[in-house]
């Protein structure tokens, strides 16, 4: 038990420390890099430190309901211009390329580690399809 609160202690305040966040996977997008449950720490980032195959969570909006989401895929491309980096995203286990391009400014930060099915509770709390 002392080791499990030790972990989850370490997972969220580690993060914070660093001036970044935690959060779970909850849908199969990332699947096999980053697995259904798995719980991602994220560390800020300058946008132009940014490289294709960056694991990235980013600012988005659903794209049925409008509702504010984050989403963590892989950067695939990056285009520079007048305004800054504008990226190319895709889930892992997705066909296709994400349908919108992403800004600099939107991507909230890197993943710095994930530890997985730690947070599979929160899948069941706050269930989504999958991206």
């Amino acid at each position: 038990m002392v080791a499990l609160v030790v972990v989850a202690t370490s997972v969220t305040i580690v993060p914070l420390l660093a001036g970044g966040r935690t959060m779970t996977v909850l849908s199969g997008s990332m699947v096999p890099a980053l697995p259904v449950g798995s719980v991602v720490g994220d560390r800020p980032v300058n946008p132009n430190a940014l490289r294709v195959g960056d694991l990235v969570t980013y600012a988005s909006n659903d794209e049925l309901s409008g509702v504010g989401i984050d989403l963590t895929h892989r950067i695939i491309g990056i285009r520079q211009t007048a305004s800054g980096p504008v990226c190319t995203t895709k889930g892992d286990a997705n066909n296709v390329a994400d349908d919108r391009p992403v800004s600099g400014s939107a991507i909230i930060g890197t993943v710095w580690f994930h530890v997985p099915y730690v947070g599979w509770d929160e899948r069941r709390r706050y269930p989504c399809p999958d991206r």
